[in-house]
């Protein structure tokens, strides 16, 4: 009877475990699942142009706000969620700066950027 018991008892914990397993390996797919699912942003990589390739609004917008060209280290044009983006670094009184303009030549970013 003893043997009976503890064989009963035996197979109890391994059908639990079993189940335990299946279960965690079910709760483990349905999160790669959802994870599959995430939508990534369609962000390309920023494009090295010239300064007179950006649009005449981000062109003016620049020179309104009293930068010349003279000291444009470099421009970029992204292709962002919000649209596309006009980077443009400049060095001015010995700092680099980078100016991020809309298509429409409003500034939606100015910081200050590492030298290179």
């Amino acid at each position: 009877m003893k043997k009976a018991f503890g064989i009963l008892i035996l197979s109890t914990v391994l059908a639990t475990a079993s189940f335990a397993q299946t279960e965690t390996t079910e709760a483990m797919e349905d999160q790669t699942q959802k994870v599959e699912n995430i939508e990534v942003a369609d962000i390309s990589e920023p494009t090295a142009i010239k300064f007179n390739e950006t649009p005449e609004a981000v062109q003016q917008a620049f020179k309104a706000a009293g930068y010349t060209e003279e000291g444009v280290v470099a421009v970029y044009k992204m292709d962002e969620k919000e649209g596309t983006q006009y980077k443009i670094t400049l060095n001015k009184e010995d700092k680099n700066w980078d100016l991020t303009y809309d298509s429409e030549g409003k500034l939606v970013n100015k910081e200050e950027s590492k030298k290179s």
